[in-house]
């Protein structure tokens, strides 16, 4: 395997770190206070690395947090737990910033679970710290792996949407860069992180198309796997069908399951069923030029043109 001198390596150091750099700058709004979203692994310590270093070019204050998931079941993963966020929790010390954790955590016991228990706790801790947004570590590599997830379990055009680099609060920076590519920076730079055991557990649906199925995928087709990329960024719905959503509603003559969903996902809503998408659209089917009715604690109300809604 070719090895690469002192020069190179820099130049490829720096090559990613301007490619992070030009995406950031490229978002039409900024945030300027960001929680960082520290586990400790390869991914967040790479965002983490490089937004500390380039945090005054990109005018940026920053805190971190680390979610403790609380008892383990298993030895490994416990250990792991404990050393993790001492990991990340010095590195925020060593640099100075504001640190967040959390002391106990509830028995979860699905990833669902877990995904929510951390959602909350970086909202709170967020608002504490006066920041506008949370960082996280999400790849390409992710935004493929969710898209799949969402197309296996029955989701619609909303579901290949997935993630964006800046929108509701949450930031990603990595988004534009490959698993691959992050890796290959930290062995570069010789960063630190802590391995989660848990990520070589196949018997989890993301880990097994990680390790398992994307990578058999690209063995039988190569390129397959970039390829299959392409085309779920290519049928995703364009942001412009959702962004404005909550603030000025949707074309009567365009609703469709998805963008009534997304809809109702703008406005904040998160125990909604297809059953109130499906009564959304059989009411807006009628032939009234105008109607209002009640639902989900927000006022419908559709003109010949539009259908928007407001909190009750």
């Amino acid at each position: 395997m070719p090895t690469l001198d002192l020069n190179q390596m820099a130049r490829q150091d720096l090559a990613l770190e301007q490619q992070v750099l030009r995406s950031v700058k490229a978002l039409k709004v900024r945030p300027c206070r960001v929680l960082l979203a520290v586990s400790g692994g390869v991914d967040s310590m790479v965002m983490a690395e490089i937004l500390f270093k380039w945090r005054r070019g990109l005018k940026l204050e920053l805190a971190v947090a680390h979610v403790h998931h609380g008892r383990a079941s298993s030895p490994k993963q416990k250990l792991f737990r404990e050393r993790a966020r001492k990991f990340v929790r010095a590195w925020a010390t060593k640099r100075g910033l504001p640190f967040f954790t959390n002391a106990k955590a509830p028995i979860l016991r699905s990833e669902g679970e877990m995904r929510e228990f951390r959602e909350g706790l970086l909202l709170t801790w967020a608002e504490a710290a006066g920041c506008e947004a949370i960082a996280f570590a999400h790849h390409e590599d992710d935004l493929l792996e969710t898209r799949l997830i969402r197309l296996i379990r029955g989701a619609g055009a909303q579901g290949l949407r997935a993630m964006s680099k800046y929108r509701g609060g949450k930031f990603r920076p990595l988004l534009g860069l490959s698993r691959a590519e992050i890796e290959a920076y930290a062995r570069i730079t010789k960063l630190e992180w802590v391995e989660d055991p848990s990520n070589r557990k196949t018997d989890i649906l993301r880990n097994w198309l990680r390790h398992e199925w994307l990578p058999s995928l690209e063995t039988r087709r190569p390129g397959a796997v970039k390829t299959l990329a392409r085309s779920l960024e290519t049928v995703a719905p364009r942001a412009q069908d959702f962004d404005l959503a909550s603030c000025v509603g949707l074309r009567r003559d365009r609703l469709s399951r998805a963008l009534v969903a997304q809809y109702l996902k703008a406005l904040g809503l998160r125990g909604y069923a297809q059953t109130h998408v499906d009564e959304i659209l059989k009411r807006v089917s009628s032939p009234e030029r105008n109607l209002e009715f009640d639902m989900l604690g927000f006022r419908f109300q559709v003109s010949r043109e539009f259908l928007w809604a407001s909190r009750v």
